[in-house]
């Protein structure tokens, strides 16, 4: 009887307790699952986070290379159009579609490629143009008009020359001149190194842009009233005009835009030019101008001193009648190409004793050349004149070295009589 009534109280203890111990333990076990629940959420989270940014990496990584394999087309592919749009399904899946097209800028061309697909649609924009070819590598071709080049005072000739069969005669008085013994000499021809034909077509293009009211792809507007303007290369070009002259003073212009005016353009030391398009029959650039810019002339372009154009900088005068360009003691990294719009007329190379070029001068006219000359120069006829005389196919006070120009230079392809290899100069935005 005792034993069971001990018993009863023991059973009654735990009863109790378990009770009260159970309550807590369930509150503590509930506690304890939405910790557990929490932590495989988040768990579950970043591996979903983790699979969708390795999803959109690899998405991209994709879109990047069909965006090269869609560039390395277009660079290999000799006949694309002009401003015609194609359309490339690189793996034949229908999901690696793009879209290329090739535009003017310049005498460069655009190349611009673009995948296919709404939801990530990504571009790329590259400015192109070609590797030289043998004139091009030379540091001077002069055509062979039957005269010898005379080679005056403080004239320093080197590296591989294409020259008249008349060779070279030396003038100097005091053994100033040189030409080292290391140049490979070979003969030029009678006449100048073609042009691609295509250099006058879009010559004309821009002319015909500048003077049009309405031209696909084209958004015209007045310039008067314009003080800033940064334009993408993949939005469609802007092309500011003026019926008079055009005064950039203080006007900024970066990227995808033309300036045209019928009379006359001056860019100043305020001005901020890059990467546009300038044309007009008078084009002047004062005093310690700088900048990225080509510009097309069919008159007069003159740089006065303390000027810097960057690589890829253009200075074109595609004469009429008369032109000349001054290039004063100023530098330029680019080109300078002088041509005639017809048989019969002549133009004016002249440029400064303080002068420093390095890229390709390349001149269907006459030439007086002085300064440091880093370029391959191509020449109809060089002379030096003064009030008292008048020599043709006569250099002096001139270096000219190729082997001093940036080894890896691209050139255009408009200059490039054997089609070398293109390859890209710079990335545009």
């Amino acid at each position: 009887m005792v034993e069971a009534k001990r018993e009863l109280k023991v059973r009654k203890f735990y009863f109790k307790n378990c009770k009260r111990l159970s309550a807590g333990i369930l509150m503590s076990v509930i506690a304890l699952s939405l910790v557990v629940a929490i932590i495989l959420s988040c768990l579950i989270l970043l591996a979903y986070s983790r699979r969708i940014m390795l999803l959109t990496d690899q998405m991209q990584k994709d879109d990047q290379l069909n965006l090269n394999s869609g560039l390395s087309y277009a660079l290999a592919e000799t006949n694309l159009r002009y401003n015609e749009k194609i359309f490339i399904d690189l793996f034949d899946s229908g999901r690696d579609s793009i879209e290329i097209e090739k535009k003017y800028w310049g005498i460069f061309d655009i190349l611009q490629v673009r995948t296919l697909k709404k939801e990530r649609s990504k571009v790329l924009t590259a400015l192109v143009g070609s590797l030289p070819d043998s004139i091009g590598k030379s540091s001077l071709y002069l055509v062979d008009m039957n005269m010898p080049l005379s080679v005056a005072n403080k004239a320093y000739l080197s590296g591989p020359m294409f020259l008249p069969k008349a060779g070279i005669k030396r003038v100097s008085s005091n053994g100033e001149s040189d030409i080292s013994t290391v140049a490979s000499i070979f003969q030029s021809r009678s006449d100048f190194p073609k042009l691609d034909p295509s250099f006058t077509d879009r010559l004309r293009f821009y002319d015909q842009v500048g003077k049009s009211n309405q031209i696909d792809n084209f958004n015209m507007g007045s310039i008067d009233s314009l003080l800033e303007e940064n334009r993408s290369f993949q939005e469609s070009t802007l092309v500011w005009r003026s019926n008079s002259s055009i005064n950039l003073q203080g006007k900024k212009l970066i990227g995808n835009i033309i300036i045209y005016s019928p009379k006359e353009i001056t860019f100043y030391e305020s001005t901020v030019a890059d990467n546009i398009i300038a044309i007009a029959p008078k084009i002047t650039f004062k005093e310690n101008f700088s900048g990225k810019i080509q510009v097309f002339s069919t008159d007069t372009i003159i740089v006065e001193s303390g000027c810097q154009f960057n690589y890829p900088s253009v200075l074109s005068l595609f004469y009429s009648h008369n032109g000349f360009l001054s290039f004063g003691p100023s530098r330029l990294k680019g080109f300078i190409i002088t041509t005639p719009q017809k048989d019969k007329t002549t133009a004016k190379l002249v440029t400064d004793l303080g002068a420093e070029i390095e890229g390709v001068v390349c001149a269907n006219s006459l030439v007086q050349l002085e300064g440091i000359i880093k370029a391959n120069v191509i020449a109809a006829k060089f002379l030096k004149s003064n009030p008292a005389a008048y020599y043709e196919n006569y250099i002096g006070n001139v270096e000219i070295d190729i082997s001093s120009r940036t080894g890896f230079f691209i050139t255009s392809s408009l200059l490039n009589t054997k089609k070398n290899k293109r390859s890209i100069i710079k990335w545009l935005n």
